[in-house]
Formats: structure tokens, C-alpha cells, sequence
């Protein structure tokens, strides 16, 4: 199916936070908000219901026909199988970020973060009541963005019970090379006992997309028998940054085990 990305829409004197936000002299281009027009076959199907009329209690959202489909992409895409009740609908992936984060940590943990970074995550220690530690990211000599990966090693402390990190960077536009960063926490942990391993969580909100590395293969470093692995996914973002379903980051948040 073609689209035409360069359909221009005005969306000023909308309700469209964005180009409320500053001067008319100002252009937000929000990576997070992009003005294209959602797909065709998603307005169809929002249409086709609203045309219906009738707006009861819907599906249980404990238990749906989108658990099944959902853990059937993670099966087909990843090769992880996960079994549908594990499988919980939340209103974000920045929710999903801090269930994780609480669901994994203990008073006198800390999370380990990689700034600058999107403003909510950093907010997520102090939801949490727990410690944050940060590792900035370098600065190459052409300006470019990149990771230390010794800086990294050395910023995980005892404390370190999570490190967090954003798929795509929305603060720098790089997307983080989440295997090495994963090998990084694989090599710490062998010197810690299970019960404090160090976790990665990863707002992997584009991970449903395409891509070479399929941010699931490098996000579960725990053996697939552990009893602690999470993860979350955005459906609506799939795609060029909530452009599929627009302006909303409706989640996934898997849990297996205790």
C-alpha cells in the first residue's frame, strides 16, 4: 500500500499540543508526533465502529482476542513464546518503563540511566523510590552521539539493580546499540549471585517494527526458565513514531513469573 508522506496538514488552531505549545514562528517537528496521516486501513476500521453507534463494555482487557495475537507475533517474530494471560494492555510504554522498574527493584536499588534522555523516564527513580545513577552518553569529535561502553562498566555500581535505556533515543535521534550494551550487563553479572543481577529494561516502543536486530533478542538476558522477565512494547509506534495509529503509545507489558 503507498503513502504520501508529503500531504501537507494543517493542524495549527487544532487541539494538537505541539503547535499550541510555542509561537507561530516556531515549527515543531516532534519525532513523537509527526504530521502524516494515519494509514488508511486503521481510520477505516475506527470508522466502521464509531458508525456502528452503539458504545457498551467491550472486550475484557484482562483477557482478549489481542493477548492471543500479541503473543503470537512474539512468537513469530522472536521465538518467544509467552503464554496470552501474561500478557497485560497498558495505556503506555512509559507505564509499562516504571512497572518494570517497580515490579524489579527494592528500596536501596538503584537504576542506572543514559542521559540526556526523555523527560518521563528520568522521572521514573523517584515514582519508584529508588536511587538514580547516570552514565552520559560521548560526544564524538564530529558531535555525534555515541555510547563508552567502558564508562558504562564502570558506572555499574553493587547498588546497580536496573539499567535503563530508550531503543530509538528521541533525545539525540541515534539508535542505542542495545546487544553491546546488553553484553556490558552480561559480563557484570558474572560476577553477582541471581538474586542481583543486574536487569536491563529497554523502552523498546519502536521494537514491533522492522529492523536487522530485533530489540526483544537483546533485551532478555536472563535464561528463558527465569522466573523475573518483562518487557514492553508499543503497538502504535511501530511504525514511524505513533504515526500508525496516531499520536498515542498504547502498550504491552509482559510479565512472566513472580
Amino acid at each position: 500500500m503507498a503513502y504520501d508522506f508529503d500531504r501537507v496538514i494543517e493542524r495549527r488552531h487544532t487541539e494538537s499540543s505541539k503547535w499550541r505549545k510555542y509561537g507561530e514562528d516556531v515549527v515543531p517537528l516532534w519525532v513523537a508526533d509527526m504530521d502524516f496521516a494515519s494509514p488508511e486501513s486503521v481510520v477505516g476500521a475506527l470508522r466502521e465502529r464509531v458508525e456502528h453507534g452503539v458504545f457498551g463494555y467491550g472486550y475484557n482487557l484482562e483477557r482478549s482476542p489481542l493477548h492471543d495475537l500479541f503473543a503470537d507475533r512474539l512468537q513469530k517474530l522472536y521465538g518467544w513464546r509467552v503464554e496470552p494471560d501474561a500478557v497485560v494492555l497498558i495505556p503506555g510504554v512509559i507505564p509499562g518503563f516504571n512497572v518494570a522498574c517497580r515490579a524489579l527493584t527494592a528500596a536501596g536499588d538503584g537504576v542506572l540511566l543514559k542521559v540526556p534522555l526523555y523527560p518521563p523516564l528520568l522521572r521514573v527513580p523517584g515514582n519508584v523510590g529508588i536511587t538514580m545513577d547516570a552514565a552520559d552518553l560521548a560526544r564524538s569529535a564530529s558531535g555525534r552521539y555515541e555510547i563508552d561502553f567502558d564508562a558504562l562498566e564502570r558506572a555499574i555500581t553493587p547498588r546497580t539493580r536496573a539499567v535503563g535505556v530508550t531503543w530509538v533515543h528521541s533525545a539525540t535521534g541515534m539508535r542505542l546499540p542495545v546487544r553491546q550494551i546488553a553484553d556490558v550487563i552480561k559480563e557484570a553479572n558474572q560476577k553477582r549471585d541471581e538474586a542481583d543481577r543486574v536487569l536491563l529494561v529497554v523502552d523498546g516502543v519502536h521494537g514491533l517494527g522492522a529492523a536487522e536486530e530485533p530489540v526483544a533478542d537483546a533485551c532478555f538476558l536472563l535464561p528463558h526458565r527465569s522466573p523475573h522477565r518483562c518487557g514492553c512494547w508499543s503497538a502504535a509506534s511501530a511504525r514511524g513514531s505513533r504515526w500508525a495509529l496516531g499520536s498515542s503509545s498504547a502498550g504491552f507489558h509482559i510479565g512472566e513469573g513472580s
